[in-house]
């Protein structure tokens, strides 16, 4: 059974890891190692926006973080009763674009709001279909973002003429323990047969630890979710297997699975 090594934190319970069972449905052996930390800030801004929900026409989540850092907003701020009572019913009546079916459930799970566009399996495919839905000239979508987003989304808003009010609400930094986690997971169970990597972000921060980790380029298989995390694996002269074109553990296992038979 060949083994898949994640590079993103596994999810917790109670929902269970769709990417751990769907790898093992299909006949992989999953897991995973967490290789980004998230630092929450501007609460108190964000805050101040999510109160003047009568301003805005919508919002735009683009990642889990997002959610998480309204959530966090809800939990030392505003109250989980205020905002389930009051605010959350009002955000409910607006549009909100999200981007992947984990960023969905996130939002309805931890902050009662149900979302479309989860579709997309990118910033860009998201894009029409805010366009779709969103006039030009319309009130302003809140879009709580890291602080490495990408430009796509408020370029594009803006070409169309459509407002965004962005606030940075949290920061992407290296998990401490990449390196310790990764040298005890490859001395337990040797190469991975694959690697996946999720984001930019996650091929920055370990490619240091690759480097110096010898035997791990000639015998681990490289994968990418999306064509911006593909490419910067290839900015670093990476050997990039396969690409899945959307962010689910499905589309996941199928090109792992299609590299699998084309290399048998």
């Amino acid at each position: 059974m060949s083994s898949v090594l994640l590079f993103r934190s596994p999810s917790l319970t109670p929902r269970e890891d769709d990417y751990h069972k769907v790898l093992l449905d299909a006949g992989f052996k999953p897991f995973s190692i967490p290789v980004l930390s998230f630092k929450f800030e501007n609460q108190q801004e964000l805050v101040q926006k999510l109160e003047k929900s009568g301003d805005y026409g919508g919002m735009i989540l683009t990642s889990q973080r997002a959610v998480e850092a309204i959530e966090k907003c809800v939990t030392d701020i505003i109250s989980q009763e205020v905002w389930r009572t009051k605010m959350a019913k009002i955000w409910q009546q607006k549009c909100i674009f999200v981007v992947g079916k984990a960023t969905r459930n996130a939002a309805s799970d931890k902050l009662g709001l149900e979302s479309s566009g989860f579709e997309a399996g990118s910033a860009e495919s998201l894009v029409p279909i805010i366009l779709q839905a969103v006039e030009p000239g319309s009130n302003p979508l809140l879009f709580p973002c890291g602080n490495l987003r990408r430009e796509t989304i408020p370029v594009e808003m803006a070409k169309a003429g459509i407002v965004l009010d962005g606030v940075q609400a949290y920061t992407t930094c290296a998990d401490p323990k990449i390196k310790e986690s990764l040298k005890d997971f490859v001395m337990e169970k040797g190469f991975p047969s694959y690697a996946v990597f999720f984001s930019p972000s996650g091929v920055t921060f370990t490619e240091e630890i690759l480097s110096g980790l010898s035997g791990w380029h000639e015998n681990v298989k490289l994968v990418a979710i999306g064509k911006t995390t593909a490419e910067a694996m290839k900015s670093k002269s990476w050997n990039v297997t396969a690409v899945a074109e959307k962010p689910s553990p499905q589309a996941l296992a199928q090109c792992i699975a299609n590299s699998s038979k084309a290399m048998a």
